[in-house]
């Protein structure tokens, strides 16, 4: 239960069971340095508050991770990823093959 003094208000806040996503900071820093390579000044990193993510917060708790966006574009109609009706937008390939392959060669530096 939460409360805040200036109004007097109570809220109670429940979840469903869904963890939230914390990044990891050094992950973070790595794909963000990826990013910045493949897409230069299109690089966004601030976003308004989102419930993406759903099992990646679990994955994350057992190795450090960070959720990236790949700007697959918004929601046709509301269909996100796990909707039936979610169409993929194939201009987001190349832009995504991009991303992993350099962040790979990256990772791997001189080992690859």
């Amino acid at each position: 239960m939460a409360r805040r003094p200036c109004t007097g208000s109570r809220s109670t806040i429940s979840s469903s069971g869904a963890s939230p996503v914390v990044n990891d900071p050094d992950a973070t820093a790595r794909a963000l340095k990826t990013a910045t390579a493949v897409f230069g000044e299109k690089v966004l990193t601030r976003f308004p508050p989102s419930t993406a993510g759903d099992d990646f917060a679990f994955f994350g708790q057992k190795a450090p991770g960070c959720y990236v966006w790949l700007g697959n574009g918004p929601a046709v109609d509301g269909a996100l990823h796990h909707n039936t009706a979610y169409d993929f937008s194939d201009d987001a390939i190349a832009s995504g093959v991009a991303f992993w392959a350099t962040l790979v060669q990256q990772e791997l530096g001189d080992q690859g």
